[in-house]
């Protein structure tokens, strides 16, 4: 597979069943609103290409979408939609949507479905395989890539019905899937031979509800989001040594409250954390603030030194950098913005001021490939 040179593909997926009212998430319609946005961030300011009607949802993690290597596919997940029975709340859904990239045009490819409440998914780094975290049962479900479609291959356990499964990650070799369970606390290491998943009896203890999930590009670290009770209380991110096995954390690092995303940049220099830091309570509460907080680390040997903090906006989601490093996007589900920001070597990410709108709807994920299959040229 080659590379789309003239292009550094995101895919923002957005919720139009649910927004943020008065402290609480409320359903609001019956989900016909839902969509996914592809942006090219290879210009700026980052441009839109095209909008579609997918079904999704802000349910789990902003990991529910995934880009392939080459970028000219992406997977939606929907991990609810509304009650047929009742109009006012949601239940467990299991639609998976592939999508088709050419040039400035975006289509509908498949609709396959996978296990229940399907959330964090990712492609293989060498884009032969997608895997889904099913939130609600307890499982992975793997489908094989053949052109544009996507063919069901396998149901693998992770764990009971209340293990959550959140956010996929493979390392760059392939050769490992890591996954995240925030309902009892582990993110558990799977190894990967001939494209099938074998579960270890390796259960990392990353932190209280491990949730987002990220392995930087080199393969030496990944780093988890561990949103915590949402008590208001400052929580943690946690670093995995990759570098050697058994695969271990190796250290943890505060954070504002209720980290809901990590990213790491293309070139391992740069981690955030994106927390909503009481953005979500109602105005009236004591934890209450009126903004959320992206909390920047830089990376010296592997290590996480705290560089930087930013205000975004209210009941933030996804973070996602451009191929390149130079852009790093973040979903204000409020504000319904994304807000971007230039990413520099001194001084990493600093707010541009610039604000991509969206009409309606609540943000749900924000991906770009993990994995090139080759790279990228000058833009």
């Amino acid at each position: 597979m080659s590379v789309d040179r003239r292009r550094q593909i995101a895919v923002s997926a957005v919720d139009g069943k649910l927004v943020l009212a008065e402290g609480a998430i409320r359903v609001i319609n019956q989900g016909e609103h839902d969509h996914a946005t592809v942006y090219d961030l290879g210009v700026f300011p980052p441009r839109e290409l095209a909008t579609l009607p997918v079904p999704t949802s802000l349910a789990g993690p902003p990991q529910s979408v995934a880009v392939s290597p080459d970028q000219r596919l992406a997977v939606v997940t929907a991990a609810q939609t509304t009650d047929p029975q009742c109009a006012t709340r949601t239940v467990p859904d299991n639609r998976v949507t592939l999508i088709a990239i050419e040039g400035d045009a975006a289509w509908v490819a498949q609709t396959v479905t996978a296990g229940l409440g399907p959330t964090g998914v990712s492609f293989s780094p060498d884009g032969r395989r997608v895997v889904v975290a099913n939130r609600n049962d307890g499982t992975l479900s793997v489908f094989g890539v053949e052109g544009r479609t996507l063919a069901a291959l396998a149901t693998v356990v992770v764990g009971d019905a209340h293990c959550q499964p959140a956010s996929t990650a493979f390392t760059p070799d392939g050769k490992t899937l890591l996954v995240s369970r925030d309902g009892d606390h582990y993110v558990s290491v799977f190894d990967v031979i001939d494209g099938t998943l074998q579960p270890t009896d390796r259960h990392l203890s990353a932190g209280l509800k491990p949730y987002g999930l990220c392995v930087a590009g080199h393969g030496r670290f990944a780093v988890v989001a561990n949103v915590g009770r949402v008590s208001g209380d400052a929580d943690l991110i946690g670093v995995i040594d990759l570098t050697r096995k058994p695969f271990r954390v190796v250290d943890t690092l505060g954070v504002a409250a209720t980290p809901e995303a990590v990213a790491i940049s293309p070139d391992g220099k740069w981690v955030v954390a994106v927390c909503h830091n009481g953005s979500t309570r109602t105005e009236d509460s004591a934890l209450f603030h009126p903004q959320g907080s992206l909390i920047v680390f830089r990376v010296a040997s592997d290590r996480l030194v705290r560089h930087a903090e930013h205000a975004i906006g209210r009941w933030a989601q996804g973070a996602t950098f451009s191929l390149d490093g130079s852009v790093l996007v973040v979903q204000n589900t409020v504000e319904r913005e994304l807000q971007v920001f230039r990413v520099t070597d001194e001084e990493g990410p600093a707010d541009s001021g610039v604000r991509l709108p969206i009409s309606q709807g609540s943000f749900a994920a924000i991906r770009t490939a993990d994995f090139t299959s080759a790279p990228l040229a000058a833009i």
